[in-house]
């Protein structure tokens, strides 16, 4: 029995004692300080992105109207929201070039002055334009406006000016200028409110002439067509300058078409 007993009190001493070891041991694991890492990884500084790319070209925004030319509209006398073109030619046939420029240019054709809305209808600026609209409604907006459908050559001088330039703001493409950039998605996302492009405009303050929509004219073809002119906030293919011209069907509607109106100046009326 003594000998029984002794075993047991030893094998009890032998377990407290490696318990005791044991909780030593992992009380000084517990309080020693973490390892330092050997490196430390350095996070690589991202480029910071201007917030309004606008701010690229800050001369679109700052840029006057021609004073002699703003002169002459002026003159004109057309009702608020138009601006007065004065008189003026177009060519009777050109070729655009891949670059935008015109070539074999042929003989001039007159054109009377003339008012022309600023903004593609409904001529409000910051409004969005109206879209997939047919030729017959523009005609008839127009005519409920108290106005007209602009007639093809009037367009055609509105945008490319007495200096007849390949775009309504200069001689070359600015793709920072109108909004042409767009993505074909079939759907009007791209679509920019009118004036939103403050330097897509032309010398007597007509803007979006070559961007955002292309714009039908007063200019029947092939029967039941009619012609359509300008840019559009995507279809690069049909070109985005003042020389731009393709043609629809008069009840076609298209999510990249629209209008603008035009009237004869009050100083012409008898």
């Amino acid at each position: 029995m003594n000998e029984r007993r002794w075993k047991s009190v030893g094998m009890r001493r032998v377990v407290t004692g490696l318990a005791a070891a044991l909780g030593l041991a992992l009380a000084v694991g517990c309080t020693r300080p973490p390892t330092e890492p050997s490196s430390v990884a350095t996070p690589t500084p991202m480029p910071v992105k201007p917030a309004i790319e606008a701010i690229i070209h800050p001369e679109q925004i700052s840029a006057e109207l021609d004073p002699v030319l703003a002169k002459a509209s002026e003159d004109l006398g057309c009702p608020d929201g138009m601006a007065g073109i004065p008189a003026g030619s177009v060519d009777t046939k050109w070729t655009v070039t891949p670059g935008g420029d015109v070539a074999d240019r042929g003989e001039a054709r007159p054109v009377e002055a003339f008012c022309i809305d600023r903004y593609e209808y409904p001529n409000e600026r910051m409004a969005l334009p109206r879209a997939k609209v047919n030729y017959i409604e523009a005609v008839e907006l127009c005519r409920k406006a108290g106005k007209r459908l602009c007639r093809e050559d009037e367009w055609e001088l509105a945008c490319a000016g007495p200096a007849a330039r390949a775009y309504s703001y200069g001689v070359e493409k600015d793709p920072w200028r109108c909004n042409t950039d767009g993505v074909d998605t079939g759907s009007d996302e791209f679509l920019a409110p009118s004036g939103s492009h403050p330097g897509c405009r032309n010398a007597y303050g007509v803007y979006d002439l070559n961007g955002n929509l292309s714009e039908w004219v007063d200019k029947r073809v092939n029967g039941n067509g009619a012609v359509v002119r300008g840019g559009t906030m995507w279809r690069a293919e049909y070109g985005q300058s003042c020389y731009s011209r393709h043609r629809h069907g008069t009840t076609e509607r298209w999510v990249d078409d629209g209008f603008r109106c035009c009237a004869d100046p009050p100083a012409s009326e008898p």
